[in-house]
């Protein structure tokens, strides 16, 4: 199953970073070790509060491709969001790797569309079809991120949302460099200078 990706140019994030907020638990969207550490590819769900050892662990910039996807960079780690198993074999896992390793798998796995519904928006992966889901449907206090099916629905439907707060922060296009504008700095991960870095998709490559 392929997602058709359902917001395009222009892009409403150009420029901006932004928190990934689930609209059920609250918790912003995080990567491993806020970001700090280039050996933690895990992702999670946090309360905004908890910043250390770096706030902006928490922050995003999308960058459109050019079938109409997005990626999800974090802005310390600079890596992408990644469906797990790159999107194949129903892997329900999510990451955060450089955008750069693919190892022969398939680049849409770390494309993303951003759907509009209700206020917020669903996050789907291009290759795995699987949305990005708050842990225990964003109930318990569940800090841990899947994709699932969205027929999926759970115990609450709406752990599948996301809403996206404009951080305030502004950067230039093309020159931004992920993760090298404050912070902790991770100098061997790979970095997106401009749309010429973006993986092609499957059907270009």
């Amino acid at each position: 199953m392929m997602a058709t990706p359902t917001i395009k140019a222009p892009n409403p994030w150009q420029g901006k970073y932004v928190r990934i907020v689930n609209k059920v638990s609250g918790f912003g969207l995080l990567a491993g070790s806020h970001g700090t550490n280039p050996g933690d590819r895990k992702m999670w769900q946090y309360p905004l509060s908890e910043t250390s050892p770096n706030a902006k662990g928490f922050e995003w910039t999308l960058m459109p491709t050019f079938d109409g996807s997005y990626l999800i960079i974090n802005r310390v780690s600079g890596f992408g969001l990644l469906a797990g198993s790159y999107g194949a074999g129903g892997d329900r896992n999510v990451w955060q790797y450089p955008v750069t390793e693919l190892n022969g798998n398939n680049p849409d796995a770390f494309k993303w569309s951003v759907e509009a519904q209700d206020g917020a928006f669903r996050i789907v992966n291009m290759a795995s079809g699987f949305a990005l889901l708050a842990g225990s449907y964003g109930s318990n206090g569940d800090r841990l991120v899947w994709q699932y099916p969205t027929s999926e629905v759970g115990s609450n439907e709406e752990a599948f949302l996301w809403v996206l707060q404009e951080t305030g922060d502004r950067f230039k296009v093309p020159e931004l460099r992920p993760g090298e504008d404050g912070g902790a700095k991770a100098l061997d991960v790979p970095r997106l200078t401009s749309m010429k870095d973006v993986p092609l998709s499957q059907s270009e490559s």
